[in-house]
């Protein structure tokens, strides 16, 4: 074969014949397709793992405020007033805990997921803020999400985090504890 500017020139039978370089060209397409396509499934996936996290974010964001919301309605209602919410939780929930801010800059936690309990869950000093706080596992490392009440909280008959992680939605009841001095959240 002889190379003569875009065409070549083949020998058979001691004749020369002109073809036309249009197999290479092809290739040349094919290689730049798969470039492309390649480029497109990487974005793809990158869009969609995104979205995945930011829906966790978002489902952790909407549990706590209607939980929170729910307990200050009955904090400012007053003792006697009870009201349901029904929630429902993130996927790649590791922890739903307690959370109280104490005068000494401490925090106690209780609840699923960590070592504490109701019980545990009291500074030594005087409580300044509580509120509710959902670990979620993302890509990056667990995430904490939490959001303050206007009262003190405690946490009744919680499922399993395993359990609620991603499952169907639980009813919770909000009402003042028996000695009416916390907004009780109880599974019902």
């Amino acid at each position: 074969m002889i190379h003569m500017n875009k065409y070549l020139i083949k020998k058979s039978n001691n004749k020369l014949e002109m073809l036309n370089g249009k197999g290479q060209v092809g290739m040349e397409y094919l290689i730049v397709t798969i470039f492309v396509l390649t480029a497109v499934v990487i974005i793809f996936v990158f869009a969609y793992i995104n979205y995945d996290q930011n829906v966790k974010i978002a489902g952790a964001n909407d549990t706590l405020t209607s939980l929170v919301n729910i307990a200050d309605e009955i904090y400012l209602r007053g003792r006697g007033n009870t009201r349901f919410v029904d929630v429902g939780f993130p996927k790649g929930m590791k922890e739903f805990q307690v959370v109280n801010f104490c005068a000494d800059e401490t925090e106690e936690a209780c609840g699923t997921g960590s070592e504490g309990n109701e019980e545990g869950c009291n500074c030594d000093g005087e409580i300044i803020l509580s509120g509710l706080r959902i670990t979620v596992g993302l890509i990056a490392g667990d995430t904490e999400i939490t959001r303050l009440a206007k009262t003190e909280l405690l946490l009744v008959n919680f499922p399993d985090v395993s359990e609620a992680a991603g499952g169907p939605a639980y009813t919770f009841r909000a009402e003042w504890d028996t000695a009416g001095e916390k907004i009780k959240l109880e599974r019902i």
